[in-house]
């Protein structure tokens, strides 16, 4: 069984869709990650953890710190004290715990605490996503036509973006020499 916080947000719709459709068994998350007794329940039985929740679109420094840091901290105690094989979490470009902004430096903490957890982890390190239904693209669509007929992009241009879709082929989330994880 698989457990997906953040199954609503941007990247938890694209996944959950590609989870379904690969016929993996899976069930969100949806009590708040400070509800130790909900983590507990919805741990049980859970082997693998892919953690999307955050506080990033709102891009708020307490929330980051509550949400992301915090929230994270309960989430990896409780997968640690449930024996989950496989804690999976998104990280940012430039994560680190001594950043100035506050976005790359509570990611940095989470990787911390993922990476110092004693559950086996993968982080993926991700520049901004954009996709369908996204609010970054929204946002500077809707700048483009407020402006037309100049456009605003984002850091001049300069900023690493990827695109997040989902395709088809089935989702492999990792195999060893000693089973699936």
């Amino acid at each position: 069984m698989i457990l997906v916080t953040g199954a609503t947000g941007f990247i938890g719709r694209s996944l959950t869709r590609a989870l379904d459709h690969a016929g993996h068994a899976w069930q969100p998350y949806t009590a708040r990650l400070s509800d130790a007794a909900a983590l507990a329940e919805a741990l049980d039985g859970a082997t693998t953890i892919i953690h999307l929740a955050g506080a990033e679109a709102r891009g708020n420094r307490r929330l980051l710190q509550q949400v992301d840091v915090e929230g994270t901290q309960r989430l990896v105690a409780a997968a640690r004290q449930a024996g989950a094989r496989r804690l999976i979490v998104p990280s940012r470009l430039h994560a680190n715990v001594h950043a100035i902004h506050p976005l790359p430096r509570a990611k940095g903490e989470v990787e911390r605490l993922v990476a110092r957890s004693g559950v086996p982890y993968t982080i993926l390190r991700t520049t901004t996503l954009f996709g369908r239904d996204d609010r970054f693209t929204e946002l500077l669509l809707s700048l483009a036509i407020w402006s037309w007929p100049f456009a605003w992009v984002p850091n001049g241009g300069a900023m690493p973006t990827q695109p997040l879709w989902w395709k088809t082929s089935p989702i492999v989330l990792s195999k060893s020499s000693t089973g699936p994880t």
